[in-house]
């Protein structure tokens, strides 16, 4: 019996151990690090913003909003500077898909991008950034605004050139 008990022990650690390699990595290896920007009720996240947009003009690093909705939701309204580039989860599936071309044609990986979508799209929301920061653009230039265009849209004057 002891011996039996050992066994099912083992298999069950095999197939945690399988199951935890398989399982993890699979998004980090694909997408880069990014960073998160949460609005929270202290507006801290505001000061960093702005810091952050202010030392970026000291220094003439370039940045750019990107707003990854579809392009009829863009049209309803954006934030104030906003480049559409719709995002799917096809069309960002590879360095070579319809999104990260456009991406790479249109900024240089030096450009700073903060990107915000609907706020329901939370895949999404870890895709984009993290497929930004693996084409070059690296974590400090690839920047979510998490929680999407309603919650960001009162602070665009925050990202003002």
């Amino acid at each position: 019996m002891k011996k039996l008990r050992g066994f099912f022990v083992f298999v069950t650690a095999a197939v945690f151990a399988v199951c935890a390699t398989s399982c993890s990595g699979g998004d980090d290896e694909e997408l880069g690090p990014h960073i998160k920007w949460v609005l929270d009720e202290e507006a801290s996240i505001l000061e960093t913003v702005d810091k952050t947009v202010k030392n970026d003009k000291e220094k003439g690093i370039e940045y750019a909003i990107v707003d990854y909705r579809s392009a009829s939701e863009y049209d309803k309204g954006h934030i104030n500077g906003a480049v559409n580039i719709p995002a799917t989860v096809q069309n960002t599936d590879s360095e070579n898909a319809e999104f990260c071309v456009k991406l790479k044609e249109m900024f240089p990986t030096s450009t700073r991008l903060y990107f915000y979508g609907d706020g329901k799209d939370g895949n999404l929301e870890y895709v984009v950034p993290g497929r930004a920061s693996k084409l070059g653009f690296g974590r400090a230039n690839s920047i979510i605004l998490v929680g999407g265009y309603d919650k960001w849209k009162p602070y665009e004057d925050h990202f003002q050139k």
